[in-house]
């Protein structure tokens, strides 16, 4: 197995950053300027990004799901209150009466 070259090493933080989409404006140009004319880099670049929308769209799954799940929680608990619930009218009455 061979090293990467040393612009590769150099540039391999910003490399990740990038396709993570937390690099700056002139370091992904950069980036981009590198991963076109560098087979090996972009196929590193192309994984992380990958992976990192495969992370993010699992991390919203999850939230959908425990955003549902709180709501069937809240809809079970507001029927039980519902349930509890007391009417009360106020009428003349002859009973009442003194």
């Amino acid at each position: 197995m061979t090293a990467k070259p040393r612009v590769c090493q150099q540039i391999e933080s910003d490399l990740i950053a990038t396709a993570s989409g937390d690099a700056g404006a002139t370091a992904a140009e950069r980036v981009q300027r590198h991963v076109a004319a560098c087979p090996p880099c972009r196929r590193d670049f192309d994984a992380i990004a990958r992976s990192k929308a495969s992370s993010h769209a699992a991390s919203h799954a999850r939230a959908r799901g425990e955003i549902a799940r709180s709501r069937a929680e809240l809809a079970e608990r507001l029927a039980d209150l519902r349930s509890r619930l007391v009417r009360y009218g106020i009428f003349d009455s002859p009973l009442a009466a003194s």
